[in-house]
């Protein structure tokens, strides 16, 4: 059986940048939705997430919006069931400098998309910083 590669890009994050983090919460993600919005020169990058839903759906986590999808899925498919459970991942453990983080293309958006209507409740925390030169 094939393995997808969904080509995530983890490095490490400039000291330079303004840290950011979302809570979130729909009772449906089907239609994809933007969790931080692209802005123009700067790449955001993620450090931390955590997602949780009590319906049987699968979330994929990415950058950018095509016809109602994620454009490029980084994080996912993550299968929920009615039961739960929660995920996290965390990119910057151990916290050791430098920090690291999921890198997302400069000028592109954090974005959710899911398989079906379901209560989901996401956590992430991260960083956008300039496209070097600086």
């Amino acid at each position: 059986m094939a393995i997808t590669d969904n080509a995530i890009v983890v490095e490490t994050i400039p000291s330079d940048g303004e840290t950011w983090s979302v809570s979130a919460y729909s009772a449906d993600l089907s239609g994809c939705e933007e969790l931080k919005a692209a802005v123009a020169g700067h790449v955001h990058y993620v450090m931390k997430v955590w997602m949780n839903s009590a319906s049987s759906i699968s979330l994929n986590i990415g950058a950018g919006e095509t016809g109602g999808a994620v454009t490029t899925t980084y994080i996912g498919p993550i299968v929920f069931t009615a039961a739960g459970p929660n995920y996290s991942l965390d990119f910057t453990a151990p916290s050791a400098l430098p920090l690291k983080g999921m890198k997302l293309p400069a000028g592109t958006s954090l974005t959710v998309d899911a398989t079906g209507a379901g209560p989901t409740a996401l956590y992430i925390e991260g960083k956008t910083c300039k496209v070097p030169p600086f």
